[in-house]
């Protein structure tokens, strides 16, 4: 049993090389189970809570939380950064960019 359909408008997944419309992500539990076309979730889903996000992008899973994307132009060509940064400085620079792109946008 599926507890929420996720409508999207285009999908973009890892898994396909270009974007598609018009797909669905099913949820139970709180984890994807599966990506159906938004018609064959509408007749096969039940009573599962829908969230229409058909005008916009989904990009289930996908969260970049790399230390060397912090924001900082000149980090992308000083390598050594990685290295000077104490371990709680990495953890703050992953949690902020989590937080980012949670906050930027529908993932999971």
């Amino acid at each position: 049993m599926v507890d929420t359909v996720i409508r999207c408008g285009v999908l973009i997944d890892g898994l396909n090389a270009t974007p598609t419309r018009d797909q669905s992500i099913a949820i139970r539990a709180g984890r994807i189970v599966s990506v159906l076309s938004t018609e064959g979730a509408t007749s096969s889903t039940g009573a599962a809570t829908i969230l229409d996000l058909s005008d916009f992008t989904c990009l289930p899973g996908l969260i970049n939380t790399h230390v060397h994307f912090d924001g900082n132009p000149e980090d992308s060509v000083d390598y050594g950064v990685y290295a000077r940064r104490t371990v709680d400085e990495t953890l703050r620079v992953i949690l902020d960019n989590a937080e980012t792109t949670l906050l930027s946008g529908f993932t999971t």
